[in-house]
């Protein structure tokens, strides 16, 4: 997991403050260190924030219930950022609106796919990012940042450079990642709608070939029957013929 403690000492090593970070991470903490430590903690956030709602989005997923046929943004367990998808029950994308403070969808349960915009951290706290490309992704956003920030425009232009040709090549990564989930989604509804099939068809051969019996037994009582009466009508024959030579 990335954590924001991680990314700040990365980024103090590219900016060259790294003995700051080092002298909290001991305890020694001058009005200066608390400074530089908590604005790249703040540049933090400021490019978490970033990439979560404009470039690589961090997806959650909740089952939900419409109310009046409105599902409360607030419902939620974590902020919007935007909405991706709502699915009925059956996992097909439903006809909803989206609207500043909830969504507009019929009475039902439904499944909402969302990016969340990050809560704020502090130094100690996970990222919301794993592991990978996103360390060095945010620790260039915050060195471009903090430069800014310090009026240093030049090494912010070099840093920023850096981080928006990684911020690239991870949103391609992650729609690499989103568009082979969502062929295996597609391929299990798939493979759900064909279970359903073959189960209809084995109930309808089911229900044929019980018909078929059901029909063969009626039969066979029918013959039965028949027989039965053809010769209860000969042994009434036979009588009435015994009778006529007596």
């Amino acid at each position: 997991m990335t954590t924001v403690k991680g990314v700040v000492q990365l980024a103090a090593k590219l900016l060259g403050v790294q003995d700051a970070v080092d002298s909290y991470l001991k305890g020694s903490v001058t009005d200066s260190v608390k400074r530089i430590v908590e604005g790249l903690v703040c540049c933090f956030n400021t490019v978490e924030n970033e990439v979560a709602v404009d470039y690589v989005p961090i997806l959650c997923e909740e089952q939900v219930e419409s109310v009046d046929g409105f599902v409360e943004y607030a419902a939620l367990s974590r902020p919007v950022a935007y909405v991706v998808s709502i699915c009925g029950e059956d996992g097909k994308e439903v006809d909803a609106k989206c609207l500043a403070a909830n969504i507009s969808v019929a009475a039902g349960t439904y499944t909402v796919r969302y990016a969340v915009v990050p809560s704020e951290k502090g130094f100690e706290d996970d990222s919301e990012y794993g592991v990978g490309v996103f360390e060095r992704l945010l620790a260039y956003g915050v060195a471009a940042e903090y430069c800014l920030h310090k009026g240093m425009y030049e090494e912010a232009a070099v840093w920023e450079k850096k981080y928006r040709m990684a911020i690239e090549a991870a949103a391609k990564q992650e729609q690499k990642s989103v568009d082979r989930a969502e062929k295996a989604r597609s391929e299990a509804l798939e493979t759900v709608k064909e279970a359903e099939r073959l189960a209809k068809e084995q109930a309808e051969e089911e229900e044929r070939l019980e018909a078929e019996r059901l029909a063969k037994e009626k039969a066979e009582e029918e013959a039965r029957l028949a027989e039965a009466e053809t010769a209860k009508r000969l042994a009434d024959y036979k009588t009435i013929k015994a009778r006529d030579w007596i």
